[in-house]
């Protein structure tokens, strides 16, 4: 019996899509967002994925970039079913991920049934290559019309307000919500970008550099360092470390240029021992810092690391320091675990490209 997992934000659709799928026999798992999907193909291994685009938080574009990224679950078969107008685009971007076939809502029966056999029963493609720059380019296009699309669909529902004012007031939440959702996709393809192209300069201290101003600008951040293990002493060392002009700036950044952390320290070391985003807020595990006294005079409160890993062990760790006490959002994590994992992998896609063919790449 072949497991198949249906996101959909709308339950009638997901209601829908389980009902004529178990009538052919096949075992459903119906998932609300793509996070759930995500899950749910972790956790069942399904020989098919059937995902709406348009969905609040995350979008079915960075639900199958989120899944190419998994070695384990990359290969999955994903098609998209959505009332998604621009079709030609999400054609194309579909492609670009992966995906070979988009259904235009609503589909008949008898067309998606067709096609969930023939996916079935036809040999997978030698190879799904992973979401590139282009498509990140392409991706944050359609978010920003989308957004246009919900602008001018707020702008429209307060110029002609309806008598029902109390649905009007709903609309108008569910629009604002969905804008937020929006915009927090556009920031993160707008980071992805940035971090990517910052990858592209040839000189490896002016790429590492610019990854790092992009992950400050990009995440609102004041300071940053990026450490990478060294093998000899078993100890944390800077390999850049940027922040504003301001002296205390500065004096805080020179002196992590100068230093290594231990791997038992409470924010880089934890984190590459965990592998997960660590966050730091309390007075205590901040004051344990050796950087705590200059980063306090440059007027931070809080910390945050996370690995860049494609594996077990990390390749390097990202340590940010914000203004901002309050904890960071789940989804805000999330986004850093899947960014972690796009940095790793162009990081070795760099080093494999400057290895010279025939060549062992330096580790």
């Amino acid at each position: 019996m072949a497991i198949i997992v249906v996101i959909d934000d709308h339950e009638a659709n997901r209601e829908f899509l389980a009902t004529l799928l178990a009538y052919r026999g096949y075992r459903v798992i119906s998932a609300r967002n793509a996070l759930e999907g995500l899950e749910a193909v972790r956790r069942e291994r399904p020989a098919l994925v059937i995902s709406d685009i348009l969905m609040p938080g995350i979008d079915g574009f960075e639900f199958v970039r989120r899944l190419r990224h998994e070695p384990a679950i990359a290969g999955t078969e994903v098609v998209f079913c959505t009332a998604y107008f621009h079709e030609h685009e999400a054609h194309r971007l579909a492609g670009r991920c992966g995906v070979r076939h988009v259904l235009a809502k609503p589909c008949e029966p008898e067309q998606l049934l067709a096609m969930v056999e023939h996916l079935l029963t036809a040999a997978p493609p030698t190879q799904r290559g992973l979401p590139d720059l282009a498509f990140q380019q392409q991706h944050l296009r359609l978010l920003t019309d989308k957004l246009s699309e919900a602008h001018g669909d707020l702008d429209a529902l307060h110029r002609t307000l309806p008598p029902r004012l109390h649905e009007a007031e709903q609309r108008a939440d569910a629009l604002r919500a969905e804008l937020e959702a929006v915009g927090r996709l556009r920031q993160a393809c707008e980071l992805r970008c940035a971090v990517l192209h910052a990858l592209l300069l040839h000189d490896e201290q002016a790429a590492m550099t610019g990854l790092l101003v992009a992950l400050i600008q990009g995440l609102g951040m004041r300071l940053g360092v990026l450490w990478r293990v060294d093998g000899r002493s078993g100890r944390l060392r800077c390999i850049a470390a940027e922040g504003g002009s301001e002296p205390a700036y500065r004096a805080c950044c020179a002196h992590w240029r100068a230093s290594s952390v231990r791997l038992d320290e409470p924010l880089a070391g934890r984190c590459w021992a965990i592998g997960t985003p660590l966050w730091l807020g309390d007075a205590a595990s901040l004051a344990r810092l050796p950087a705590w006294p200059l980063a306090a005079a440059a007027g931070v409160h809080a910390a945050l690391a996370f690995p860049i890993a494609t594996g077990e062990e990390p390749l390097a760790i990202a340590e940010l320091w914000s203004a901002e006490a309050g904890p960071p959002s789940a989804d805000l994590l999330e986004m850093l675990s899947s960014l972690g994992r796009l940095i790793a992998d162009a990081l070795v896609q760099r080093v494999l490209l400057r290895t010279p063919q025939g060549a062992a790449p330096a580790h």
